[in-house]
This record gives C-alpha cells, structure tokens and sequence, in this order.
C-alpha cells in the first residue's frame, strides 16, 4: 500500500511541475513541498476510506493485527513486565493466545532456568586428560624406548651481545709462480728517402745532418740511390759511405765555397776553392760539366755494417756550382724485432695470494 501512495505522489508531483516553471533543483525541491502541503489532507481521506471513490480494499481505521499483544506495547517496560505475571502458569482458552504466552514464558524464563555447567580443572575429564598426556607423552609406535620428553623453561629466553678478538700471526711460504712466453719474430722493411737540392744557392755548400729511426735489428740495408749536384757525400753515423767530389777532397761536412788570393803580390789572383769546417783549403771549386753523381746513380751499395737499431744519423753533404740541382739519397733495408705472442703463467701462490688479501 506505501509504494502504491508513493507512485501517486510522485505522478502528480510530476505534473505539477511541468505546471511550473522549474529551471533549478531548489525549484523542484519547493514544488514538490508545496503540492505535498495541499494535496495530503485528500490523500489521507482517500487512504482512510472515508471520502472517494477509490478506496483500498480490507483497509480501515485500525488495522485488525493492532489487537495483538495490546499493540505490541506489552513486551517493552513496565508493561512487559506485567504480560509476563499475566502469562505465568497460565493456560489460554485458545491457541494462538496459548502461543503468545508459550514465548513470553520461554523469553523471561529460559535464561534462568536452563541447566547450568561446572567445569571443575581437578575433575573435568577434558582437563585432567591433557594435563595426564602432557606428563606422560608415551612413546612412538613401534619403539622400544620414549621418544619425547617434556622441556619445562622456568626462566624466559634472554639475548646476551658477545665480542671477540682474532689475531693471526705471520708466516712464510715459499711458492713456486713459473712463466712461459711465445716469442715470435717480426720482419720489418723500412726506407729513408730525402732530396735537399733545393736548399742549396749557387757556388755554395750545405750540410744535413738527419736521423733514421730503424726499428729493430738491421737485417740488410742497401744505398738504392744517390745524386748530388755538382758534389757530395754520405755519412753514416760518422763514417764517410759514399761520395762524388774533385781529387783532394777531404771531410766536407760544414765546409763552405769561397774565394782565395793565389800568386805573390802585384802577380796574384783570386779563385773559387772549397774550404773544410776547420779552414783548410781543399783546392779550386768549379762545374766539371755535371759528373756522374751529379746525374744520379743506382749503387746498391750495402751499408748494413754501418746501420744500428734505434737511431742512426744520416748526414748529407752537397756542394753546388752554376745552378741548383739535386741533392738526394735513398736508403731501404729490413730489420728484424723480436715481439711476444703469447705467454702462459703458472701461478702455483694464487691460493696464498688470496689468504693475504
């Protein structure tokens, strides 16, 4: 019967507000109060049945379950009280009022007259019998002796911090620790190539000292080639290998072309000669035409004696007349190194190397 009032109120409260101009919740919310302020008096008739022509069926005033248990009133306070003196060995002419009273009595008289346990810790058989189990726990079946026993701790687990100190002392060992190296030898071909004709002026001289790494042991190193224009000669690590000059030269490293008075007074005259580093004359200095060293030549002279391994100094000598020309020597050889290719230790200490860490 509620959910039928409450689908009324809400279809006419529905139309009430389409009646009215609704644009906020808070105009919706004071529609549907108003139209519950004026329309719930006819409801209430309409629900009662005293007015209307759609009235609710077996629904009056008073509804006919209010008879029981004086509207349900009796079972709360003072009230409940007295049902229950009423209700005390008391047999209803009916069931149902027969019923009624058969609950009341169970209610306020069960909780003290049910049976009541005592469970005594020296008798109850639950107790007495663990306690009896945890005394004497029996043995395993199929043994021959107890395997369990009872550990009874009087006194509660504590943690107790200890400290120690360790101190070893020094030894020796002796230990073997062998090497085994691949050594492998490497053949290298290397070559020392200049030309320093063009730094030498006319009726000059110049000298180059130079230097040539050779990496490893000279294994062959030959002189390919040479040109000096007008004359020149090669050093090797101070000594003279070879040379195209005019007879009677000496030394002519860091000598120079000059002129000298030759005669005795007003009879004398002066010429080009070639003078040493020291001073000394080695004679006239002039163009021969262009010799053969002054064309270039292949000697394939072989100066390995005369090579070391490291550094070697190449010193080359060039005396130029009438115009520059070349001044050039090539060198090649082979020398032959040592390199490692691999190795294998033996480390017989490496578990005592570890113990040291």
């Amino acid at each position: 019967m509620k959910r039928t009032i409450f689908i009324a109120a809400m279809l006419v409260a529905a139309s009430v507000a389409n009646a009215q101009s609704i644009t906020t919740p808070t105009d919706a919310f004071n529609a549907g109060k108003d139209f519950a302020n004026t329309g719930k008096g006819a409801a209430g008739n309409m629900v009662n049945g005293t007015t209307g022509s759609q009235q609710l069926p077996n629904y009056g005033t008073t509804a006919p379950e209010t008879a029981n248990f004086q509207g349900g009133k009796n079972l709360i306070g003072a009230v409940g009280a007295n049902k229950q003196v009423g209700c005390e060995n008391y047999r209803a002419p009916n069931a149902f009022q027969q019923q009624e009273c058969d609950a009341v009595n169970f209610l306020s008289k069960t909780p003290a007259t049910r049976p009541k346990y005592t469970i005594d810790k020296a008798t109850d058989p639950l107790l007495t019998g663990s306690k009896s189990l945890i005394n004497n726990p029996g043995s395993v079946p199929g043994a021959s002796t107890q395997q369990c026993r009872v550990e009874r701790v009087k006194n509660p687990a504590t943690f107790i911090t200890e400290t120690c100190t360790e101190s070893q002392t020094l030894e020796t060992v002796k230990c073997k620790r062998g090497f085994s190296a691949n050594v492998g030898t490497i053949v290298d071909t290397q070559s020392f190539d200049v030309n320093r004709g063009s730094e030498v002026p006319t009726w000059s001289a110049r000298t180059f000292p130079m230097n040539f790494n050779v990496r490893g042991t000279p294994e062959g190193f030959k002189i390919t080639w040479y040109q000096a224009d007008n004359y020149g000669q090669v050093w090797i690590n101070g000594t003279l290998v070879y040379q195209n000059v005019l007879g009677g030269y000496g030394d002519m490293r860091n000598g120079s072309v000059t002129s000298e008075y030759v005669g005795d007074g007003e009879w004398g005259w002066y010429q080009t000669v070639y003078k040493s580093a020291s001073g000394v004359s080695f004679g006239s200095f002039y163009d021969d035409g262009c010799n053969w060293g002054c064309r270039g030549t292949a000697p394939n002279l072989d100066i390995t004696r005369y090579i070391k391994e490291g550094d070697n100094e190449i010193v080359l000598v060039c005396a130029n007349a009438n115009a520059i020309g070349p001044c050039s020597v090539k060198i090649i050889g082979t020398a032959k190194k040592l390199v490692m290719l691999g190795s294998l230790i033996d480390n017989q200490c490496s578990t005592l190397e570890q113990r040291a860490q």
